[in-house]
């Protein structure tokens, strides 16, 4: 692992993916007529109903299997000096990775909340569940960062 931390293509790959987090959804809107940035959310891009579908939830599923090996080296560099914050950081990186990448790549929502499914509810929740862990991260890194001074 100590070679990919110091690998370039592995930094420019994660500065691809996190640029690709904001750009790929405005990019894919274009694409998909009737769909509104604003009055929707983005897993619509992924909906059975999405022209677009095939490339977001592809995206998603990059995000997801991308932020789990950024996550495993995160682990690694820190849990020599911060052991319980480190297992804590990966939780909350896996759980956004597993939960808002890949399993929102596998299950699709519906275009309309009208119309409830077993894959939109798996991705409903498992989306929620990786949203609310990855808030975690700032104030954990945080206080890292403190802890190093």
């Amino acid at each position: 692992m100590e070679n990919l931390i110091n690998n370039k293509i592995y930094w420019f790959l994660l500065l691809v993916t996190v640029i690709g987090e904001f750009l790929i959804p405005y990019i894919l809107k274009h694409f998909y007529d009737g769909y509104s940035s604003t009055m929707q959310v983005m897993s619509v891009l992924g909906s059975p109903q999405s022209p677009v579908r095939l490339f977001y939830n592809l995206w998603l599923i990059w995000l997801g299997i991308f932020l789990i090996i950024t996550a495993i080296i995160f682990f690694l560099s820190l849990r020599s000096d911060f052991p319980v914050l480190s297992v804590l950081i990966f939780l909350s990186v896996i759980l956004f990775a597993i939960g808002a990448g890949l399993i929102s790549g596998i299950f699709s929502v519906n275009e309309s909340k009208d119309i409830a499914s077993v894959a939109s509810l798996i991705h409903g929740i498992c989306a929620s569940i990786g949203f609310m862990a990855l808030l975690f991260f700032p104030l954990l890194n945080g206080i890292i960062a403190f802890k190093q001074k």
